[in-house]
């Protein structure tokens, strides 16, 4: 092991080269700490730490070796990079983790390289300019790259890439602020497998401009998910999400093509989607209204997705019901958008089956009942109001709610209640429940 110290600040302009991978680089500063231009730190793991700046104007490398991963980590107030960050040699992935407790800034021609890797990178705000982050991988799956701001995370002309024999994986997402992707790239493509994911997602506004995302596999296209992924919830749902009439967004394969969804609360769709030959194109959720007339919208169906605002019939689910079979009916997230249930659902025949409800928000105005054979209730949804009565004939009731939820009406029979998720839920009924 090697370590470096300085009490104040701390400027390193020599060289330090282990190409074996067996030594450990340690520089720390209490103040600021700089590596000029001719430096150089090869070993199998660098560490750089400084309670103060750090700024790169050199290179670091991280030598795999067959023995360990490389692995190069970096942690200041302000970070900025404007030389090379690289894991060296292909035994094992490595990683390399950039975190700023600020502002983290890669400048004109940096370069954050691994074969494989995990590159992992963390700021109050991210900013790249006219720079390269890529993990690609020639002998195996891509690697994976994941970008996570608390506020804005700005990428300009910058080219981000994970791909290998199989696509790697690309997150880039901002929990407080705005994503927006200007003049780039971004590709996890598989050179003789599927393509690989991307996500991409600001809490505030997502934007896409100028750039093509790209996840194309030689079987099968991998997944892209912009302002939202309805399956995960791993990204934000965007308030706002553009994407602009110079962007491309594609995933596609010879054997069948991949899925990529486009959302948020507003959505500006100004380009065309390709997902291929038997891909899926996931737009938007969309408010579902259960009423007793006037379907409109998409067709019903057992297993329901909605591609527009659309009303079914009641008449409908009770059918399904009433032959055994379960259903499924959703917005297209569980964090965005309305279900009310306005007409009575009521199951009177056939064997046990199961509903399912999903939405932002889950309204039940009407009641919910069977009068043979169980039926199971199954509720998801950042907020839950019951306002009518459940008698599910000895079906279980499951809800699963983020935020505050209330149960004001009863329900009655002998099967269980349970409660999942963080948010609290309130019983403000005399229920009679005995399961």
């Amino acid at each position: 092991k090697l370590l470096l110290h300085a009490d104040n600040n701390l400027k390193f302009s020599g060289s330090i080269i282990d190409d074996q991978g067996s030594l450990s680089t340690k520089l720390s500063s209490f103040g600021d700490l700089s590596l000029l231009t001719l430096a150089n730190l090869t070993s199998g793991q660098v560490s750089i730490e400084a309670q103060g700046d750090v700024t790169l104007f050199g290179s670091i490398n991280g030598v795999s070796s067959t023995s360990q991963d490389g692995l190069v980590t970096i942690l200041g107030s302000n970070v900025a990079i404007y030389g090379l960050i690289a894991n060296q040699n292909s035994h094992n992935g490595g990683k390399i983790n950039l975190t700023a407790l600020k502002n983290m800034l890669f400048g004109h021609n940096s370069r954050v390289r691994g074969h494989g890797s995990v590159i992992s990178i963390s700021g109050y705000t991210v900013n790249s300019h006219s720079s390269i982050i890529q993990t690609n991988n020639s002998s195996g799956r891509g690697g994976t790259i994941l970008i996570s701001a608390s506020y804005d995370a700005d990428l300009y002309n910058t080219s981000i890439n994970a791909s290998g024999l199989a696509g790697g994986s690309v997150l880039i997402a901002s929990s407080h602020g705005d994503v927006n992707l200007s003049e780039s790239q971004i590709q996890t493509n598989g050179s003789s497998g599927r393509g690989g994911t991307i996500e991409l997602a600001g809490y505030a506004n997502t934007k896409v401009i100028n750039s093509s995302i790209t996840s194309n596999g030689y079987t099968t296209g991998g997944n892209i998910y912009i302002g939202n992924n309805i399956h995960t919830q791993s990204i934000p749902f965007s308030q706002y999400t553009l994407i602009d009439d110079k962007a491309l967004i594609e995933s596609n394969g010879q054997q069948s093509g991949g899925v990529v969804e486009t959302s948020g609360h507003i959505l500006d769709l100004l380009t065309q989607i390709n997902v291929g030959r038997g891909g899926i194109w996931i737009i938007d959720p969309y408010d579902v209204t259960i009423a007793s007339s006037g379907a409109s919208g998409d067709s019903y169906s057992a297993s329901f997705t909605p591609s527009t605002t659309t009303t079914i019939l009641a008449s409908s689910i009770n059918s399904s019901l009433n032959s055994g079979v379960d259903v499924s009916i959703t917005t297209g997230s569980s964090s965005a958008s309305t279900l009310a249930v306005n007409a009575a659902i009521s199951k009177i025949s056939g064997s046990s089956a199961t509903l399912t409800l999903t939405g932002g928000l889950i309204d039940i105005n009407s009641s919910i009942t069977s009068n043979s054979d169980a039926l199971n209730l199954i509720l998801n949804a950042t907020d839950i109001q019951i306002d009518e009565d459940l008698s599910l004939n000895g079906g279980n009731l499951t809800l699963n709610n983020i935020s505050s939820s209330t149960l004001s009406a009863v329900f009655s029979g002998s099967g269980s209640l349970t409660k999942t998720g963080t948010g609290t839920l309130t019983l403000s009924a005399d229920n009679t429940y005995t399961g």
